[in-house]
């Protein structure tokens, strides 16, 4: 016999100690996770759901643009009327994955400027990856961000393209643990990022380029925001009383290995202390706070 532990006796070990739980849990959990593939708006609207990942085949997507078409309902996806028309909402929905090609050319695109592009409420661990995001063809305007997460948790952005408009290119309420890695956030018509009553968010290795308006990163009763080896270039705060940080009754927002290229703002952050600076590289911008 071999002297290694066979999964039969860790088994039966478990259920002597009573813990059969979590040896039959996992395994099944992945065993039903689906694994679906789409090339089309309705294709995507079909396949959302919990415990699954969906491959975008290239193309444009728009939850919007297919709701006058559909004679069902959906448990997870609701449309909600805004100013100048309507935006999908994905709801209720766990352990999601929502996975483009390596060249990004899955676009997921809505028309009405005053909708979230992708909209998620009281989601958990939910991954989008290689995708592009935003208005198109006209620019957002007064309420729709790229993405829009309200009482949320776990999750994790990689390899994001969100581009203006959105208003902004992440807003998130109530929502913890949010990482975003090598991603882009860029020409967005009010700023990067806005978060209120959020905990544990974490932006790594990103870029921050030519978005305009207002503060730029809004942060408010928000705890655990860091961003770590990104980068904010061509980015202009053009409201004369706003600053490029405005971080409101919330603990310091760290930054750490970022660099700020060419930005024009009339100072960096609303008040002194409302940052820390841990190897910061600052170079032809136009705030003087630091």
């Amino acid at each position: 016999m071999g002297q290694g532990i066979t999964r039969r006796q860790l088994l039966w070990g478990a259920i002597a100690l009573g813990s059969t739980q979590l040896l039959l849990t996992r395994p099944s959990l992945a065993a039903r996770r689906a694994r679906i593939t789409v090339s089309t708006s309705r294709e995507l609207w079909d396949a959302i759901g919990s415990d699954r990942t969906i491959t975008l085949r290239p193309g444009v997507y728009d939850l919007v643009s297919i709701a006058d078409t559909l004679t069902e309902s959906s448990p997870h996806i609701a449309f909600e009327a805004v100013y100048d028309g309507i935006e999908a909402v994905i709801r209720n929905v766990q352990n999601l994955t929502i996975i483009g090609p390596k060249d990004h050319s899955a676009k997921i695109y809505t028309q009405p400027r005053y909708a979230d592009v992708l909209r998620f409420d009281n989601c958990q661990d939910i991954t989008l990856k290689r995708i592009e995001a935003g208005h198109w063809p006209d620019e957002g305007d007064c309420n729709g961000a790229v993405l829009q997460f309200t009482d949320c948790d776990r999750i994790e952005l990689d390899d994001l393209k969100l581009f203006g408009s959105g208003t902004y290119g992440i807003w998130a309420a109530r929502t913890n643990e949010l990482h975003c890695q090598d991603s882009q956030i860029y020409e967005c018509t009010y700023g990067i990022l806005y978060l209120t009553a959020c905990e544990d968010i974490h932006l790594e290795d990103c870029q921050f380029l030519n978005n305009r308006q207002y503060n730029l990163v809004h942060v408010e009763r928000s705890r655990q925001v860091q961003f770590e080896d990104c980068q904010f270039r061509n980015n202009q705060v053009l409201a004369q009383w706003d600053a490029f940080f405005n971080v409101v009754d919330s603990p310091a927002v760290t930054l750490e290995d970022c660099q700020f290229i060419n930005n024009s703002s009339t100072k960096l952050m609303n008040q002194p202390g409302v940052l820390r600076l841990d190897d910061v590289r600052f170079t032809d911008n136009t705030f003087t706070d630091v």
